[in-house]
């Protein structure tokens, strides 16, 4: 019973740090279903069409409906990151000091 514990808790620390390198990998596997997926994709356009792009991005961005659908989306990565700390240290209160030594969870930026 300790092992598949132990794979559990492996996993879910993994999940909460980001597992940036394995997102990576997955990103030049499936380019263009991520941010940083799009982010290239946007990168090969040709360079009025990304201007282009990105000039039509900042204006919806000012719409009040875009911004508020923006707020939900980083409150609710707030609360994934809360709840999933809350279940890992439910499930081994020992990682308490190894989350304490990470940073807060990267804020997506959107720069395309």
């Amino acid at each position: 019973m300790r092992t598949p514990a132990l794979v559990l808790i492996a996993g879910a620390v993994s999940a909460y740090f980001g597992l940036a390198q394995l997102v990576t990998a997955q990103e030049s596997v499936e380019e263009g279903t991520h941010h940083g997926g799009w982010k290239k994709w946007i990168e090969r356009l040709p360079g009025g069409e990304q201007v282009k792009l990105r000039a039509v991005k900042a204006l919806a961005m000012e719409d009040p409906a875009v911004r508020a659908a923006d707020e939900k989306r980083k409150q609710a990565e707030k609360e994934f990151h809360d709840i999933l700390r809350a279940a890992m240290l439910k499930i081994d209160p020992t990682v308490q000091p190894i989350l304490d030594k990470m940073p807060e969870p990267k804020k997506h930026r959107h720069k395309w």
